[in-house]
């Protein structure tokens, strides 16, 4: 069954994807690169397990985590209960010493202290601001990619740091977004990828052409038979070009607008 968030029905998860393997994990910097660039989410955000040895008045103790970035209680539609949730500034390494407790752990250990936020907590021989206790509605979303199972309880959530250099090839990151008002799952996502990728492909068009242009100028008393600068050569490899593209934007177009949204809300 799914679990009760606002609108389970517009909450998907996000992949990447590549012509033999369909749906894979997300890398840091591909989901920056997405976040800024797609209009077709409310909100979006990435999870990963991060479990972690937190101490107060001396005391030890192993728990369940997860590292997520700013977005991800917007996405499923819970705020904390108390205080706040995370903010992109505290995505950066150095700003990322805050928590969020679950209700659980804020029970069981603060006695529903509603003077916690505010309060410092070790977590990994680092003190860390308690910045909210999530909601006792918040189950967990669960998740392919080294995650905890879905429905369980997370006992503190910290931001996810992303350096400033951040990866691009490794492949670890659960995702998960919120469909914007007017987005439907599949003909606006099928646009949504297809102009995000054919923005890229027209910038990349412009470039070539200015840059033949250039070539051409410099090699044109070595041309045989052609003009430096012939616009039926340039027109047939900007159209080759745009419909390779356009047909490369198919495939993962089409497997994202088939993917069920309810899919993030039920049991792996």
């Amino acid at each position: 069954l799914p679990l009760a968030y606002p609108s389970p029905e517009r909450i998907v998860r996000v992949f990447d994807t590549a012509p033999t393997i369909p749906e894979f994990a997300l890398t840091p910097a591909n989901f920056l690169d997405y976040r800024e660039a797609t209009q077709a989410f409310d909100d979006f955000a990435i999870y990963h397990r991060g479990d972690a040895e937190i101490s107060s008045n001396d005391t030890p103790e192993q728990v369940s985590g997860m590292l997520i970035s700013s977005g991800f209680f917007r996405v499923v539609g819970i705020d904390p209960m108390l205080g706040r949730g995370f903010t992109r500034e505290e995505e950066t390494p150095g700003n990322s010493r805050v928590a969020i407790l679950s209700a659980r752990f804020w029970q069981t250990r603060y006695q529903r202290d509603a003077g916690v936020v505010g309060q410092k907590l070790v977590v990994d021989g680092e003190p860390h601001t308690i910045v909210g206790v999530a909601s006792d509605r918040l189950k967990h979303v669960g998740g392919r990619f080294h995650s905890l199972p879905y429905g369980t309880t997370v006992d503190i959530w910290r931001p996810f740091p992303f350096a400033p250099e951040t990866i691009r090839w490794t492949h670890y990151l659960n995702g998960i977004a919120r469909l914007a008002p007017g987005v439907t799952r599949a003909k606006d996502v099928v646009a949504e990828v297809l102009g995000r990728s054919l923005r890229f492909v027209a910038a990349g068009v412009l470039i070539g052409v200015v840059g033949a242009l250039v070539v051409a100028r410099a090699l044109q008393d070595v041309l045989f038979q052609i003009a430096p600068h012939d616009p039926l050569s340039l027109i047939g490899v900007t159209l080759v070009l745009g419909t390779t593209a356009l047909v490369a934007s198919m495939g993962p177009a089409r497997r994202a607008s088939r993917v069920d949204p309810m899919q993030t809300l039920r049991s792996e």
